[in-house]
Formats: C-alpha cells, structure tokens, sequence
C-alpha cells in the first residue's frame, strides 16, 4: 500500500505531455466551447477531486464556492483520483481533449476534460522583497 502511494506522489509531479500542445486558458474554453470542441488543450486552475465534484475551476475563490460555471468538470479514473485528494484547492496545469457537449456531473459543468495526460502541481514563485 505505501508503495502505491510513493507511485501516485511521483506521478502527480511527472510530466506526461510532449509539449506540443499550445496553453489556453478556462476563460478560452467557456468563451468559445466549440472552437476547442475534441481538441487537445493545456491550461490552469484549481483542482478539486472528490466523488462527483471532480473539476478545475478558475479561481481559488470559484473552487470554495463551487461555482461551477466557472469550471470544467475532469473525467478522471476513479483509482487515480482516489490518491489526489490531496490536490484539492492546490493550481494544476492540466492537459487533455476538452469535450464542449460533456457538462460533467449533472450537466452543471462548462465542458469537461478526458484523456488526461498531464495533471501537474502548477507551482507558482512569489517574489522576494
């Protein structure tokens, strides 16, 4: 059990993309769905992963107050997303084939994400004074 925990750890911080896909943003995605409609897409937010809550939203702000209007909803395999409940509320820089049609759980989503292949802690650099 210990091990398959140090393998999912690893695999939150390892890359999987071969960077060819350009960086959009969520705001792109709900702006205009059907110009990303089944097409690979890399870009941010915050994650949550949780039984029918699993998504990325725009903001820490929409993600406490699970403004899914303002989020895309992540078909993840339920075994992986069991060990990343860690991630919730933490920035993702997150790849895969964006769906405009799919809304998620209940259709409350503004698409969703499948064929993840990068789900990656964003880690973000706060300034020296």
């Amino acid at each position: 059990m210990k091990l398959r925990l140090i393998f999912f750890v690893f695999l939150a911080f390892m890359p999987i993309s071969n960077g060819q896909v350009p960086n959009t943003s969520i705001l792109q995605l709900i702006a205009n769905p059907q110009k990303f409609d089944k097409k690979t897409v890399r870009f941010q937010g915050v994650v949550n992963i949780e039984f029918e809550r699993n998504g990325i939203y725009l903001s820490k702000e929409h993600w406490e107050n699970s403004v899914t209007s303002c989020g895309i909803w992540l078909d993840i395999d339920p075994k992986l997303a069991k060990s990343r409940k860690w991630a919730n509320g933490k920035y993702f820089i997150i790849e895969g084939v964006f769906h405009a049609e799919d809304k998620g759980h209940m259709g409350l989503w503004m698409g969703s994400i499948s064929n993840i292949t990068l789900l990656q802690v964003h880690e973000v650099v706060t300034p020296q004074k």
